[in-house]
């Protein structure tokens, strides 16, 4: 006889466990939304002057529900989300606006089409009383170059998409939205009535009876001339010194994010008029530095680029940095600035223990608005014994990690601790202060002018011994010449004071051709023929000298002469050639566009072989 024990056990732990699952509810730590709020009246403001759109949100909304709530939650659609740099939400209350602690919620029920965020209100909005909310986004990457390519000369075309309501999980009652854009010339707006267009500003609404999660896509087609400057990757040092110093070096990698540049550049046309041939280019960079900021540097793998200026003042100083080349759209530079600034406006001690310290320091550099940084990470190196560390920064970060490094004077073994914050996707309003509290000895920086004097005293000592033992040593050739030095240092000026008077040449035919003024162009180019007839003899005899000295360098030298003398014979044949032809209209369009075409291209090929020969040369 066959038994069946084994299949009715089987049968019944199947049955027993159905009805746990039927009788015992899932576990789940989703929050239910309460959806008693509702949007009385929503006010939109979008600010697209850069290439940031800035949002705020002016909310009333009234609880037409049953029972109380503290919680508003906000929807974003997920394409925005994804770009959403910023966010505060602030709500009136008893005179003071503090922004509201707002989280993101990741266990609601996600359609994915949208990401919910929690908002802690002041108090508890209890039925039929009504709040005042406003809400502030910042989002990055929202506007698209159309066309996708343009040449140096063209302005630059953008799109945006949004939507025409307040994206909610609440009843809107009523809508309007108004959108500010960089320029007036637009192209092509989306049209959902009521809706208008008056010089750069575009509003829409008031629309009624908006129900929840209601999407009416909206899209512009707008001028955005703006520089759409962002930095891809940027590492910023601050090196703490209980010495009296903060040093800070950042090292960026930036990137025009606008539309890529069609055809080739031509730098002759962006020098006579940057403006109207560079529009959509960058060409200045702009920080705010601390007012204590001292020995600013700004380089790059070449070395030290002159073209910066600081303008001081206060609170903040101006730090005005041009690159080498003017960035045009997905064109990239590389550089480092750094500075020095004093501990006493930014570390302080505890009052309850004088061996804990408080660094209160900004998390990311002072950009002038419209910046996007894509990623930075935040090294703070701290004095050598520092511990208990802890950090507060007054937004959330994606890592927070702690290494060691060792510098001059420090115990390999010890060396000093570092705190790395890494963030994705910052704008302006993280520039804010964050801190980090730690302990430290003062006494252990003795330490370091023990290790100084015990340093000194056994250099000096080995010195003594050595001189005292005697050893036949031959006295060294000199071999700088004080007198080839100088002449290489005249013909290297000769060669920058030509290049001036080539650009005061070209500019005052521009000035020429603008006002007809034929007796002041005569004088200008007489003058300026005259300053490189006085340059080229004074080459030729410190070239004279120099070979007589140091052949092989003359020889070269005199090769690059060449190269200036054809570089001046062409932009004559240039100059002579738009004269010919916008003043004394002796030649056709289409001949004089081909031959200043051929001209303007024989002189950049010049300029450029001279400019690679002098960088060989003198390394300028």
């Amino acid at each position: 006889m066959t038994s069946h024990t084994p299949l009715l056990s089987s049968l019944s732990h199947l049955l027993l466990t159905i009805a746990l699952l039927v009788i015992i509810p899932p576990i789940t730590h989703s929050r239910e939304v309460y959806t008693g709020l509702v949007n009385k009246q929503v006010t939109r403001t979008i600010d697209l002057s850069s290439q940031l759109a800035r949002h705020t949100v002016e909310l009333n909304i009234e609880n037409t529900g049953s029972k109380s709530t503290q919680h508003l939650y906000l929807a974003i659609k997920t394409d925005f989300a994804q770009k959403l740099a910023h966010m505060k939400v602030t709500q009136s209350f008893l005179g003071s606006d503090k922004a509201l602690d707002t989280k993101r919620e990741d266990n609601h029920d996600n359609t994915k089409e949208y990401t919910l965020y929690r908002s802690l209100l002041r108090k508890p909005v209890e039925a039929g009383d009504t709040i005042d909310v406003v809400v502030e986004l910042v989002f990055t990457h929202t506007m698209t170059p159309f066309p996708s390519e343009i040449t140096q000369s063209e302005r630059q075309l953008v799109r945006y998409n949004d939507n025409h309501y307040w994206f909610s999980v609440y009843r809107t009652d009523s809508v309007k939205t108004k959108v500010k854009l960089s320029s007036s010339s637009v192209q092509s707006n989306s049209e959902l009535s009521p809706s208008s267009v008056k010089a750069d500003v575009v509003s829409y609404g008031p629309y009624k009876d908006v129900a929840p999660l209601s999407y009416s896509p909206l899209s512009l087609h707008f001028e955005n001339n703006k520089p759409f400057v962002t930095v891809k990757y940027v590492q910023r040092w601050v090196e703490v010194s209980h010495w009296g110093n903060v040093a800070v070096e950042e090292q960026y990698k930036v990137r025009h994010e606008g539309a890529k540049l069609k055809g080739s550049f031509s730098r002759y046309d962006f020098q006579i008029n940057a403006q109207a041939n560079g529009q959509a280019a960058v060409q200045i960079l702009r920080q705010f530095l601390p007012e204590t900021a001292t020995d600013v540097y700004y380089r790059d793998d070449i070395g030290n680029i002159s073209t910066s200026a600081l303008r001081p003042d206060s609170p903040k100083q101006t730090f005005d940095m041009r690159p080498r080349f003017p960035l045009f759209g997905d064109w990239k530079t590389e550089f480092t600035v750094g500075y020095n600034v004093p501990t006493s406006s930014f570390l302080a001690t505890q009052t309850d223990d004088s061996s804990r310290y408080v660094l209160t320091f900004p998390f990311m550099a002072d950009w002038e608005a419209g910046i996007a940084v894509d990623t930075q990470v935040l090294k703070v190196v701290l004095p050598e014994g520092a511990k208990d560390i802890s950090v507060n920064v007054p937004f959330d970060v994606d890592d927070t990690t702690f290494d060691r490094t060792v510098t001059y004077l420090d115990v390999i073994s010890v060396g000093r601790p570092v705190v790395i914050l890494t963030k994705h996707n910052l704008v302006n309003d993280h520039n804010v202060n964050f801190e980090i509290h730690y302990t430290f000895n003062s006494s252990s920086m003795f330490f370091e002018i023990f290790l100084l004097i015990g340093g000194f005293f056994t250099f000096f000592l080995t010195l003594i011994v050595i001189l005292r033992i005697e050893l036949p040593i031959e006295d060294s050739k000199r071999t700088d010449d004080a007198t080839v030095v100088k002449l290489l240092e005249a013909i290297s000026e000769s060669f920058t004071q030509r290049t001036e008077y080539h650009i005061r040449l070209s500019e005052a035919l521009d000035n020429y051709i603008k006002t007809s003024d034929e007796k002041a162009w005569d004088n200008e180019r007489k003058s300026l023929l005259l300053k490189f007839s006085e340059l080229k003899k004074k080459v030729a005899i410190a070239l004279n000298q120099l070979g007589t000295r140091d052949g092989e360098s003359a020889s070269k030298l005199t090769e690059i002469e060449k190269k200036q003398a054809e570089k001046e014979a062409i932009q004559a044949q240039l100059i002579d050639s738009i004269i010919k032809y916008k003043v004394k209209k002796q030649q056709s369009k289409g001949d004089h566009e081909a031959e200043r075409e051929e001209l303007t291209s024989k002189y950049e090929e010049k300029q450029d072989e001279l400019e690679e020969d002098l960088e060989d040369f003198f390394g300028i």
